[in-house]
């Protein structure tokens, strides 16, 4: 059994039920042509961003307790930038996780992004993507709290770096 999946509020039940439903959502919004594709090469190009960026649909391969599918920003290269994680609730997108570059050279790395995209911040338009897709998909699109993500209770925060909340209310999430 998974004992966490998306969000930890969620019981056993919850959790089984709402990876079902994601599943046959997307079966059912993609159709069988593009889940195998997905399946099989574990990322669908989205759209083409830039000359060198494109936004992708994914298995997630972070962490699949924060949802099993994913958005994320890739050059063409092995490297992925920015990364969204996501399932289906109830009939709604939920936004699980959303994690930007790591490392030494992450702070360089997200100015380099922002230059390529004309000034629009990299994690913005991340959510400004699901927001698309989700009313694409006639869906409502949801975040989780900062103190109801999985791996708080894991990892405990000092494994998470970024603000939720305050990444919600930017984005115009609402409480």
């Amino acid at each position: 059994m998974i004992y966490r999946y998306l969000d930890k509020r969620f019981s056993p039940k919850e959790r089984v039920d709402h990876i079902i439903e994601t599943f046959e959502a997307l079966a059912r919004i993609l159709g069988p042509e593009r889940v195998d594709t997905l399946v099989r090469d574990g990322t669908i190009e989205i759209t083409r961003l830039t000359d060198t960026l494109t936004l992708n649909l994914n298995l997630n391969v972070i962490d699949f307790l924060e949802g099993y599918f994913s958005v994320n920003f890739q050059d063409g290269t092995d490297k992925h930038y920015y990364n969204a994680s996501f399932g289906m609730v109830d009939g709604r997108m939920l936004i699980a996780s959303l994690q930007g570059p790591k490392g030494d050279d992450a702070q360089e790395l997200v100015k380099k992004l922002t230059k390529e995209l004309h000034g629009y911040r990299p994690m913005f338009l991340l959510v400004d993507a699901l927001k698309m897709t989700a009313a694409l998909w006639g869906l409502d699109l949801l975040g989780i709290p900062y103190k109801d993500q999985v791996k708080i209770r894991l990892h405990g925060s000092k494994k998470v770096f970024f603000n939720y909340d305050e990444s919600w209310q930017e984005n115009g999430g609402e409480r």
